[in-house]
């Protein structure tokens, strides 16, 4: 659960960085794609603190629960956000909301292919790969 934390955590940086660099555009664009990194982190955020709660508690089905509640409500939370946005934030800058809360979403993508493990573990720890002397073994017959 540390990774859906680091997760968050990245996400936010990623916000911030692709906001300072639609700085080069104009300050709109900046915190129109800032905004947009939002819409993806809160509820991400507020997903994974739901799941951090239920985690290690020993109840498989309340965490599955958990989890598909937590989803939906993710989904409308950032449906809301980006109602909320385009109805009270003028100007803005639609494309820059947009690159903003994809670099963000991005980020889901890069922590799976790293797996998060920013921490110094071998990522190679928990992947156990058979050999191909392994499916040879004649099992002493």
């Amino acid at each position: 659960m540390k990774n859906a934390i680091w997760l968050v955590v990245w996400q936010a940086l990623m916000a911030v960085v692709v906001a300072l660099a639609m700085l080069a555009i104009n300050t709109v664009a900046a915190y129109s794609a800032l905004l947009g990194g939002l819409i993806c982190v809160i509820p991400n955020a507020w997903f994974a603190s739901r799941l951090l709660l239920k985690a290690g508690r020993g109840d498989s089905r309340a965490f599955l629960r958990a989890a598909y509640v937590g989803e939906a409500v993710k989904l409308i939370m950032t449906a809301a956000l980006f109602a909320l946005v385009f109805v009270r934030v003028k100007p803005l800058h639609a494309p820059a909301l947009f690159i903003g809360f994809a670099a963000c979403i991005l980020m889901n993508w890069i922590g799976l292919i790293f797996r998060l493990d920013f921490l110094g573990r071998d990522r190679t720890e928990s992947v156990q790969t058979p050999t191909a002397a392994d499916d040879w073994e004649d099992d002493g017959k």
